[in-house]
């Protein structure tokens, strides 16, 4: 497990955001610049999305994005991504914790995301913080957290 991580939130700017996702593209599934374009994603969260970075001696190691904005709505969230080197170590859980912590002291009561049915690490660890499925597709499925009691 490495030690000395700090977990901060909005500091990083649109150019790290964009770099850590190029190093992480390999590790989404698909690769997630076969989806959208990098620069372009990083921008629009870095505007409308709450993002919070892990890291590492000035590296951004590890990014969760939440939209949060609307209230009424699920808070959805968009990213999760922890560079290689650094996988395994506990940074995703880290990140989702604080996340939904985030999302609470906002008074949203419920998060959503969307996983490829591929992802079934992705997909376990969103099952251990509490997520259940609620739509599946051939492809993906989008999975719901309700993270306040209604």
């Amino acid at each position: 497990m490495i030690t000395a991580i700090q977990i901060t939130v909005g500091l990083a700017d649109a150019q790290q955001i964009s770099d850590h996702l190029v190093a992480c593209d390999n590790s989404f599934i698909p690769a997630l610049s076969s989806r959208v374009n990098i620069d372009d994603y990083s921008n629009k969260m870095i505007t409308h999305a709450l993002c919070i970075e892990a890291w590492h001696d000035g590296v951004l190691a590890g990014l969760l994005c939440v939209y949060c904005n609307t209230p009424g709505e699920s808070a959805f969230i968009t990213n999760v991504s922890v560079l290689p080197s650094f996988q395994g170590q506990g940074l995703a859980d880290k990140m989702l914790r604080y996340a939904i912590d985030k999302v609470q002291e906002k008074g949203i009561d419920s998060i959503k995301l969307d996983v490829d049915n591929a992802n079934l690490r992705a997909q376990s660890l969103y099952k251990k913080f509490g997520f259940f499925d609620i739509q599946v597709t051939p492809k993906t499925t989008t999975m719901l957290l309700k993270s306040r009691e209604s």
